[in-house]
């Protein structure tokens, strides 16, 4: 588990580092989708007293990662084949827009953030696919890093907000499939794909590919649900 001390930042009360703890242990999955949520048992595992987890989980219920149940406590949000579908197609149609906005004013900034972003990322997906690094919780902010780095430049705070939930719920969700390694090589490429027509400003281009990326994860999702959704197995055999 995510310990809050790990979030800490100068100014931040100790219901947001546990929030930020909070969510990072329900995005990795190790809080189960549709776990309920135990005041008393959390207090152990981080270490804290009831008000600031309280209020940490419900500020938490505003991004629907929990959700706040009537004389029942909190619990995780559930998973669904139909949520699933909802995410992605949000992102399908918020990121690609959130790029062109950021490609017709991006500036030298930006790009030596997407630059930055992406070598990052990169030098971790090698050593990944070299055996020599596992797809852990650094490849994961490496990752999200690249994608808000590309769409950091639309000039929208709120698009940037949507983008970035978004992002949390389908990260959950992509890690709770355990997408198989070749997909994980196809991501990296991907990725690559879109940096470089970005940085063209190419962004016609970097769209499509930003579509297609989204979607295809969309779609590993779905095929590899067998492990842990009988719902979208279900479904997607269907």
């Amino acid at each position: 588990m995510a310990k809050p001390e790990t979030f800490s930042s100068g100014g931040a009360t100790l219901a947001d580092t546990l929030r930020h703890a909070l969510r990072a242990d329900i995005v990795a999955g190790r809080l189960a989708p549709g776990a309920p949520l135990r005041t008393s048992k959390l207090c152990q595992l981080y270490g804290c007293s009831l008000a600031p987890l309280r209020e940490a989980l419900a500020s938490l219920t505003a991004t629907g990662l929990v959700i706040a149940e009537s004389q029942r406590g909190f619990r995780v949000a559930p998973v669904s084949a139909a949520d699933w579908r909802d995410i992605m197609a949000r992102r399908g149609e918020l990121e690609p827009q959130a790029l062109r906005a950021s490609l017709l004013s991006a500036g030298d900034e930006w790009e030596g953030e997407v630059v930055r972003c992406h070598h990052q990322f990169a030098l971790i997906s090698r050593r990944a696919a070299a055996g020599a690094a596992l797809i852990g919780e650094e490849w994961e902010a490496r990752h999200r890093a690249l994608h808000l780095a590309l769409i950091g430049g639309c000039g929208s705070g709120w698009l940037l907000r949507i983008c970035g939930l978004l992002y949390d719920h389908a990260d959950r969700y992509r890690r709770l499939a355990l997408l198989q390694p070749r997909r994980l090589k196809a991501l990296t490429a991907e990725e690559d794909a879109i940096v470089a027509a970005a940085l063209r400003r190419d962004a016609a281009q970097a769209c499509t590919l930003l579509e297609a990326h989204i979607a295809g994860t969309r779609d590993a999702v779905l095929a590899a649900s067998r492990l842990w959704a009988p719902e979208i197995r279900d479904e997607h055999a269907a």
